[in-house]
């Protein structure tokens, strides 16, 4: 991902609206929610739907994979868990995870760079949907909340230094680096955390 991306996402949901800035979020959540956050600083959309729509899409993002690894079970494992890192041993070591630090063991998952095989270990455990949702939303709702407060507040920057000084698309690029930078940032201080957690990974 280049300086160009937070531009490029930005200039993508202004101009495909809100369905696809769904879509987006479920793909490739916290840039386009901090990419849209941004366009509704600026007046393109409604804060209120972008924050909607990025839970809906990170949690159906999780869903989807939960039910995966819920209704496929060891088929999963045995056709394509080797793209995921998922064999029959490790699955057992995750379902006991689930089953004594559900919490803890999802908020790892969550703050993983590669969430998706927990997030289907999750769902080949057969932990209970229902709680499985309950504390996604938990997870994600802060995570949301906090790229869309750095996308907001860069709209909100950039409008004010068009506005008076005229100077704002010299701005635009070093906004795009800046979030870029706390995007890496969340993700290594978020992996890290997560190890210290609750670790997922056998010994070798």
């Amino acid at each position: 991902m280049d300086s160009a991306a937070f531009s490029d996402a930005l200039t993508w949901v202004i101009a495909q609206g809100y369905f696809l800035m769904f879509i987006g979020m479920f793909v490739e959540g916290p840039i386009v929610t901090a990419a849209a956050s941004f366009a509704a600083a600026l007046g393109f959309f409604n804060i209120g739907v972008v924050f909607v729509l990025a839970i809906a899409g990170d949690i159906l993002a999780d869903i989807t994979y939960f039910v995966i690894g819920y209704w496929g079970r060891y088929r999963v494992i045995e056709k394509y868990g080797h793209y995921f890192y998922l064999t029959k041993l490790r699955i057992v070591k995750i379902q006991n995870h689930f089953k004594l630090h559900a919490g803890k063991t999802l908020l790892a998952v969550k703050l993983s760079p590669a969430p998706i095989p927990g997030l289907i270990a999750a769902g080949i455990a057969h932990m209970p949907l229902k709680k499985f949702v309950i504390l996604a939303l938990a997870i994600t709702t802060p995570k949301v909340l906090f790229f869309m407060a750095i996308g907001f507040y860069f709209g909100n920057t950039y409008s004010t230094l068009n506005r008076f000084l005229g100077y704002a698309p010299y701005f635009l690029f070093t906004i795009a680096v800046l979030n870029l930078l706390i995007y890496f940032a969340f993700r290594k201080i978020s992996a890290s955390f997560a190890n210290k957690i609750e670790p997922l990974e056998s010994k070798k």
